[in-house]
């Protein structure tokens, strides 16, 4: 091979190998979103710092749940992409406006984001809500 030609084919077997690799992290990450919620439920539930590691309760949370949880999972993606989507269009026109516009996109995008936490929280709540549970927490529970 000629010099032009391995360079060629090298820049598109790192091309390949980093299209490959941003699938896969894309994946994972998908991945991560669905099962996040479930580990926060669980640390609601218990308190504890190892309740985000009982692999166990967390999948079946998700299982006992399954179609509720699913729900919930895709309106909030849903909801993340409309908002993000909204957000960018104010912060354009936020951003042309100097300085002042360029504080206000931050405090936009700040604000998008503690919405869509409670959105994200409360759909996640209402997942595993029983209506027959104690809300009252006793002495001895402490």
């Amino acid at each position: 091979m000629e010099g032009a030609e391995f360079s060629d084919a090298l820049a598109a077997t790192f091309t390949g190998v980093g299209i490959f690799l941003i699938c896969i992290l894309a994946l994972y990450l998908l991945l991560l979103t669905f099962y996040y919620p479930a580990v926060y439920i669980n640390f609601a539930r218990k308190g504890t710092f190892g309740s985000c590691f009982e692999i166990g309760k967390i999948i079946k949370i998700i299982s006992e749940h399954t179609s509720k949880y699913l729900t919930a999972w895709l309106i909030s993606i849903v909801g993340a992409i409309v908002v993000s989507i909204i957000v960018f269009l104010v912060s354009f026109v936020l951003a042309l406006i100097p300085c002042i516009g360029w504080i206000l996109t931050w405090v936009v995008s700040a604000l998008s984001t503690v919405y869509l936490f409670a959105i994200y929280s409360h759909l996640f709540g209402q997942v595993v809500y029983d209506p027959t549970a104690s809300m009252t927490v006793t002495e001895a529970e402490v």
